[in-house]
């Protein structure tokens, strides 16, 4: 390859720009850019709580994803005191309402995780056992304007623009890194990728300091900035609609007041939202096909309900491959997509297992061995 390796990042969430600004500073002879169809706020990313704690990927080696987490830990941990970076420490409940005896793989990364006592159980109505601990937290929108303001002054250029065929960056770029999470579809054939719809709910709660996370999530109350409240959430998988259902914010409500029943009688006037928004955005897809989040209003309080679509794969899709177009043109390919539900709490893990690809390929430009991929609605026949 030659002298100055040209990289492309597809996404710009937080796997997108923390595999770019990671590529740019492991491969000094890079140029890089990044090409999204949205930037923040519009990500799916920015609909997360940011909380770094996230489900097990089924189909993943575990030894990965503890990689991963410990990875994303220790570097949110070194920002912690840079107040442009969004990030801090947050302490709550892990609980579980089976009999089963659960401990999330990443109980030994985080601090001062015990079980809880019966006392501090009798404060959760139907859970059966669980932890306490503390972790970390980023506020997306504040962590990714960072992350924005690294790239910008390393010389990364980042261009909105919506890719219809990976193929459209032909002769523009040496290696492209598709992190487009559910979008990742549209670009390349890979019929293990699903959506999983979510749902939240912001409430104004300053006087709620500790988060609850239910088993794998399903169920959270995670306190945020500015006296915010997460509350979730929905997991309707296959379900790309990203429209606002009030169906659904009932529901959430009614798990998060049955967990905590005290949360109904410290919610604020949503007067208090700093978050306000003009318009309630109702777009499942741009027209284009690209995903994107919503953002709405309940009818009824007021509050801020988001809607996100979450890329799920029994394995997460990190590989080096040959992307396969039409009259034998062929692409440096890396792909680092399908967290599911852990992608703020694995983007910087991944991320630098992604560059690493990208240095394979930088070091070894031919790629003799690498496996094929097709571009989507383009597989040969015999496939």
């Amino acid at each position: 390859m030659q002298d100055v390796v040209r990289v492309t990042v597809v996404g710009a969430g937080v796997v997108g720009c923390a595999t770019a600004l990671q590529i740019k500073e492991k491969l000094l002879n890079a140029t890089v850019s990044i090409v999204a169809a949205h930037t923040s706020p519009d990500t799916t990313s920015n609909v997360a709580a940011g909380m770094v704690m996230c489900p097990l990927i089924p189909d993943t080696p575990l030894s990965s994803q503890r990689q991963w987490f410990r990875d994303t830990f220790s570097h949110f941990l070194r920002l912690i005191n840079d107040h442009h970076a969004g990030v801090r420490l947050i302490n709550g409940y892990q609980l579980y309402n089976s009999t089963q005896d659960e401990v999330p793989f990443w109980g030994g990364d985080v601090f001062g995780f015990r079980a809880i006592t019966d006392k501090e159980l009798a404060m959760f109505p139907g859970c059966s056992h669980g932890f306490h601990l503390t972790t970390l937290q980023c506020d997306v929108a504040t962590y990714l304007a960072y992350l924005m303001l690294r790239l910008n002054a390393l010389g990364v250029n980042i261009i909105e623009k919506h890719l219809s065929d990976l193929f459209e960056l032909e002769g523009q770029a040496d290696v492209v890194v598709l992190c487009t999470g559910v979008g990742s579809a549209h670009l390349i054939s890979d019929p293990d990728l699903y959506p999983v719809r979510g749902q939240i709910v912001n409430v104004y709660a300053p006087g709620i300091h500790s988060f609850v996370r239910i088993g794998d999530g399903m169920t959270h109350i995670y306190p945020g900035a500015g006296g915010m409240v997460t509350l979730g959430g929905i997991k309707a998988v296959g379900d790309g609609d990203l429209r606002v259902r009030d169906s659904e914010t009932r529901d959430i409500l009614t798990r998060c007041f049955t967990v905590m029943p005290f949360l109904k009688n410290v919610i604020g006037d949503s007067k208090n939202d700093k978050f306000a928004i003009k318009d309630e955005k109702r777009n499942s897809l741009c027209d284009s096909g690209c995903t994107k989040n919503t953002w709405g209003r309940d009818r009824e309080t007021g509050w801020r309900i988001g809607v996100g679509l979450r890329p799920f794969r029994k394995q997460l899709r990190l590989d080096r491959l040959w992307l396969r177009g039409s009259q034998g043109k062929r692409m440096r390919l890396v792909t680092c997509y399908g967290h599911g539900g852990g992608g703020i709490s694995l983007h910087w893990g991944s991320a630098t297992e992604a560059a690493d690809r990208v240095l394979d390929w930088a070091h070894d430009p031919e790629g003799k061995g690498v496996q094929d991929a097709w571009p989507a609605n383009r597989i040969p026949a015999k496939l």
